[in-house]
């Protein structure tokens, strides 16, 4: 890893057992999942295990740290024929990048429970709730589902984690910090080199290919979400995943894309031209919505509620779809939502959409994307600017500058 070391993690989970009245807690990895007989989907971990492990491979494990702070790893069970055929990190690897020396098989999991924890017991674990999550039409992984089932059958006072480690999580350190403005800093540069390119490519998917391929050659470990390259038409469609259509007959390429750097993502949206350029009504609707983030960035600060923040960028959003002849100033406020469908910031971390609480003001050292977009299906495009800030003692900054307020230059 580039900007995380050991005792980052040794120190997030130090602080989770202050925070939890040093009490028992357990975290879950992710389990693999199965894409076909013997072929599993590519694995992700659990954001909240590796924030405190740093294990970022190590699949179908659970950390458990007693009220004393002392941590115990429980992997699976190793075998030279697992670590032919797929690889497998050692002990000693295990240990040089968590910073936990007590590592143990997972079936020796029952035992330490029977040996440290009663029915009485107070435990804190995350929450596993229904198994398909309906809105979002995608099953959970089941990972905290099957913690949570085995913890039960030793206590009956499970108590939910995610409070603490959304809190934790929310407000970035040095070290994270570091690793989103490095992330964002490829996104970028990659979306600038392929810009003055794009003329080159036929395909979405050729688009896709080459600015994936350039994240890895400047640095990132990985892609942050499923890269939306989206010509004319598609553009209108907010989470178009298939980059699968000709850009023969665009004017327009909408880019959402992001770079992974230590597992920590970046979100960039651009409107490019393509083919003969951006008509004269396109550029009027890109420009409507680049004054939509400025004025956004204008009211982000240290104690703005959530709530708030989003209501006004809303009625903002509504002048400006006025002026674009889309709406009238006297329509409800619903019809902003006919071309502005989405909020206009999300958190950013270890997941692109990270882990946030909606009563909590904003605070210095919280990363937020600032995205307002303007679709319009009747004329065929839609338009998303998209950039990463930092929350900063007065107001906030996009997160590329954030190492030159650090140094001070």
């Amino acid at each position: 890893m580039k900007h995380l070391q050991t005792e980052f993690f040794a120190k997030n989970r130090s602080r989770v057992s202050e925070l939890t009245s040093e009490n028992y807690y357990f975290v879950a990895a992710h389990v693999r999942v199965q894409k076909s007989r013997d072929i599993g989907f590519p694995f992700t971990q659990n954001s909240d295990f590796y924030y405190l492990t740093g294990l970022s491979r190590e699949a179908n494990a659970i950390l458990a740290v007693s009220p004393k702070g002392a941590s115990v790893l429980f992997v699976t069970p190793r075998s030279d024929l697992t670590a032919q055929w797929s690889g497998q990190q050692s002990f000693e690897e295990l240990k040089k990048v968590s910073g936990i020396s007590d590592i143990r098989s997972t079936e020796d999991f029952d035992a330490y429970l029977q040996d440290t924890v009663s029915r009485e017991t107070v435990v804190y674990s995350n929450y596993a709730f229904d198994a398909f999550i309906k809105h979002h039409d995608m099953y959970r992984n089941p990972g905290n589902r099957l913690l949570q089932e085995k913890l039960r059958n030793y206590t009956d006072n499970v108590r939910d984690l995610r409070k603490v480690l959304t809190a934790m999580r929310m407000v970035k350190q040095a070290p994270e910090l570091a690793a989103l403005q490095e992330a964002n800093a490829i996104t970028k540069k990659s979306i600038t080199s392929i810009k003055n390119t794009a003329f080159k490519f036929t395909h979405e998917r050729q688009l896709q290919y080459a600015l994936e391929s350039k994240f890895y050659e400047l640095g990132a470990d990985g892609i942050a979400f499923d890269s939306i390259v989206a010509g004319g038409v598609n553009s209108c469609t907010i989470h178009y995943e298939d980059n699968a259509s000709s850009l023969q007959d665009a004017s327009l390429v909408l880019l959402d894309v992001g770079a992974t750097v230590d597992g920590y993502c970046s979100d960039v949206s651009r409107v490019i031209p393509y083919g003969e350029g951006l008509t004269e009504r396109q550029q009027e609707v890109l420009d409507a919505a680049l004054d939509v983030q400025k004025y956004a960035k204008s009211l982000l600060g240290p104690g703005v509620l959530w709530a708030e923040y989003e209501r006004d960028v809303a009625f903002y959003m509504r002048q400006k779809l006025s002026e674009l002849g889309l709406m009238k100033l006297e329509d409800d406020m619903q019809r902003v939502r006919d071309f502005f469908p989405h909020a206009t910031s999300h958190h950013l971390g270890l997941d692109t959409h990270d882990v946030f609480d909606r009563e909590a003001p904003f605070a210095a050292d919280m990363v937020l994307t600032i995205e307002p977009s303007i679709i319009i299906p009747k004329e065929g495009f839609g338009v998303r600017v998209e950039d990463d800030v930092v929350i900063t003692d007065s107001g906030c900054m996009d997160i590329s500058k954030w190492s030159d307020v650090k140094d001070g230059s």
